[in-house]
């Protein structure tokens, strides 16, 4: 009687091949945030390059610069990822650059949205805007923030906890984004951050 017994790593590809299913959601990520985070670069170039000096100091100015940047950087890192499971797919991910992909996934919609935050303080001064027209103004906006920072606080935690273990990158979002709590209240949240600050914006503004 033959005794057979299953070799755990019977399903991995053979040294220097990678099975084209394990190729292609890795190839999808490359192909569209490499180009995104490419086109960024003449951007900044040319903010700075057409910018006087007295525009370069504003803070709108730095941050819109900032914001070009946590997008490129997103992408490198996102690419060097991505590489490495296409190259590599038998080594072990690293935890700590899936959690920094990860991170600059969510927070960087938190910080560019604040961007627009600044821009309405640029039509409501507060050295020369009522307490309670300031106050009413930047309320909601504030406080809708404040909770994106915490869901997305939270969100990084039980992701390093739990998922960023897990060996591969597909397992890894698909274990955290499909109907995740906290990417839910992110998302629901930024809905009524861009809602609210639109509008601020387009009509609040004139009026003033």
């Amino acid at each position: 009687m033959s005794n057979s017994t299953v070799n755990p790593l019977s399903d991995l590809p053979p040294p220097g091949l990678n099975y084209i299913a394990a190729i292609h959601p890795s190839l999808n990520f490359i192909l569209v945030l490499t180009p995104l985070g490419a086109a960024l670069v003449p951007l900044v170039i040319t903010l700075l390059f057409l910018s006087t000096p007295e525009v370069r100091k504003r803070p709108v100015f730095i941050l819109n610069i900032l914001a070009c940047c946590s997008g490129i950087c997103e992408a490198a890192l996102n690419a060097v990822l991505e590489t490495k499971q296409i190259l590599y797919p038998l080594e072990p991910v690293s935890e700590t650059l899936l959690t920094a992909v990860i991170a600059f996934a969510i927070v960087s919609p938190v910080f560019i949205d604040s961007i627009l935050l600044f821009r309405v303080l640029a039509f409501y001064p507060p050295h020369r805007t009522p307490k309670r027209i300031l106050f009413a103004v930047l309320l909601l906006p504030a406080v809708v923030k404040c909770g994106r920072f915490v869901a997305v606080v939270l969100y990084l935690n039980s992701f390093t906890r739990g998922s960023g273990q897990l060996p591969s990158v597909l397992l890894a979002a698909e274990s955290t984004w499909p109907r995740n709590p906290y990417i839910m209240t992110e998302w629901s949240l930024q809905m009524v951050d861009n809602t609210y600050v639109s509008p601020c914006l387009n009509v609040f503004v004139p009026l003033s």
